[in-house]
């Protein structure tokens, strides 16, 4: 008799042997155990690294990482080389009893640490940032990536993948093994494709005259890397800067889209026609700590077409996604553009009008009384722009912070008045500053501190918000310093703050002032 079987655990109704059986869709229970326990580490190596004791040995790292570099490339407040050299004070950069800090780490906290933890550091200790070519982008699962540098090739698994990163870019960056799957440990320098061999050379002449002058160091890649990461990140910015691709500090699809938006009404029925149309590839949902929904990502796709050999595609024509069908032949579907979907609006992209007026015609007939007319002719003030009004704001991304700002206070019991003064403070800086958004958790948490700073009396902690979103409470405090420094605020900010500074009197004792 033929054993039963079972459908798929990813509900397609598929038997599991004819659907996900043998690809990675499915993560095994005991990889979800080190993701979480690897998600956990990195937040107390932070939380370590920022303590008091390593305080001297942080300022003398960062004069070290941020002298080698040109000053016209970076600032003190620059979020991304800020990031980028704590990563490297936390894993390369060596104390004066010649220890890292994540060496210090698994010594003092080894009685607290379970074997998943302890593997963990070990393999994390001996990682090292290196040269690494884009080969595969997989959306919403990772890239494959090779190393320039020694042979190894590896499939880094990032939910966030997308079009920001092209196949065939370089990136300087750490990668870090968790269980059978490896992660990047943070942002990474990212240049093109045509400055691949120009690096490279530079960077092995570089390495050839360091091991020359330096006869008994080990020959070792790795343990070149390790010793001289921060002058190879200050050579590959200084090679890479005047074509460094904009697309990692740009959110995908906004740099030379058009774009329009459409306000939202009732979101989780949105996501769900996305999720069980075939008109809509969905390609992440991003949640905050909590696991509340923040926003989505998508292509609109157009109809297929059936080819024997696909025709060649100009640039200025939408990319084709392409599918094999049961005869074998071929199948092209066309991506006309993507949307980003928050719980009050939806932002429609595409390369140029037509495209967009297209699929803005796809969503009004899939989406119908979900969608309204645009969200920017909604909530017009003359003030800052609410989360809706998502034109009025330099970049979509702004605005999602703003919805994520504006939801928490309203969770904490801020009045409309308040609401207006957070968003009025994140849209002045944003006016000024267009901060890159890589992460809107981190904005948002900063966001909301800075204002609980200036306005409330019981003023909410970095560790407390930090947990809450999923980021590390040293770089809430790092944007929390770049929010004060450009809009030099201060406790009570008459400009922000719905409170009014106390007046000073003379006492009552005090005589009159004379003529």
């Amino acid at each position: 008799m033929p054993r039963t079987q079972k459908p798929c655990p990813c509900g397609s109704g598929i038997p599991f042997v004819k659907c996900c059986r043998g690809s990675q869709v499915l993560s095994s229970l005991e990889q979800a155990r080190w993701r979480r326990a690897a998600q956990q580490l990195r937040f107390r190596l932070g939380e370590f690294a920022d303590g008091p004791d390593f305080a001297w040995e942080a300022a003398r790292a960062q004069d070290l990482y941020l002298g080698c570099l040109d000053i016209n490339l970076f600032s003190s407040y620059d979020s991304f080389t800020m990031e980028r050299c704590f990563e490297w004070f936390i894993f390369d950069f060596e104390l004066l009893d010649k220890m890292t800090v994540i060496d210090c780490f698994l010594e003092k906290e080894a009685g607290n640490l379970g074997d998943l933890e302890v593997t963990l550091l070990k393999d994390w200790a001996a990682s090292c940032i290196s040269l690494y070519r884009i080969e595969e982008i997989v959306p919403g699962r990772g890239y494959k990536v090779r190393n320039l540098l020694y042979r190894e090739e590896l499939f880094v698994r990032e939910p966030d993948a997308s079009g920001e990163i092209e196949a065939g870019s370089v990136l300087l960056i750490r990668v870090l093994k968790v269980g059978g799957e490896y992660e990047f440990s943070t942002s990474g320098l990212v240049v093109p494709g045509e400055c691949r061999d120009s690096i490279v050379e530079k960077i092995r002449n570089e390495r050839r005259a360091f091991l020359q002058k330096n006869r008994t160091k080990s020959r070792k890649w790795k343990s070149y890397l390790k010793e001289q990461a921060h002058r190879i990140n200050s050579l590959v910015m200084d090679l890479g800067n005047e074509k460094r691709t904009a697309a990692n500090n740009s959110p995908a699809g906004e740099s030379g889209k058009c774009k329009d938006v459409l306000a939202v009404n009732g979101w989780q029925d949105v996501l769900a026609i996305i999720s069980g149309s075939e008109v809509f590839g969905l390609i992440k949902v991003v949640k905050d700590g909590r696991g509340a929904f923040r926003h989505a990502t998508a292509a609109i796709f157009g109809e297929f077409r059936g080819q024997r050999k696909p025709p060649e595609v100009p640039a200025a024509r939408p990319e084709l996604e392409e599918e094999t069908s049961v005869s074998g032949e071929a199948r092209l579907r066309t991506v006309l553009g993507h949307l980003t979907l928050t719980t009050r609006f939806m932002v429609v992209t595409a390369v140029n009008p037509e495209l967009l007026a297209e699929c803005k015609r796809i969503a009004e007939e899939y989406f119908g009384g979900l969608i309204e007319e645009k969200a920017s002719r909604k909530h017009k003030r003359e003030d800052a722009p609410g989360e809706g009004d998502v034109l009025s704001w330099p970049s979509p991304r702004y605005a999602i912070v703003a919805g994520m700002v504006r939801e928490e206070l309203e969770a904490l019991g801020c009045n409309t008045r308040q609401l207006r003064s957070a968003l009025k403070l994140w849209f002045d800086y944003c006016s000024k500053e267009r901060p890159s958004i890589r992460k809107t958790a981190v904005w948002t948490a900063a966001v909301i501190y800075t204002f609980a700073w200036m306005e409330m009396k019981d003023r909410l902690k970095q560790q407390e918000l930090a947990w809450r979103h999923g980021v590390a409470s040293s770089t809430i405090s790092s944007r929390f310093r770049q929010l004060c420094k450009s809009l030099g605020l201060k406790a009570r900010d008459m400009r922000y703050s719905t409170e009014k500074p106390p007046v000073l009197r003379p006492p009552e004792s005090s005589p009159p002032n004379e003529p």
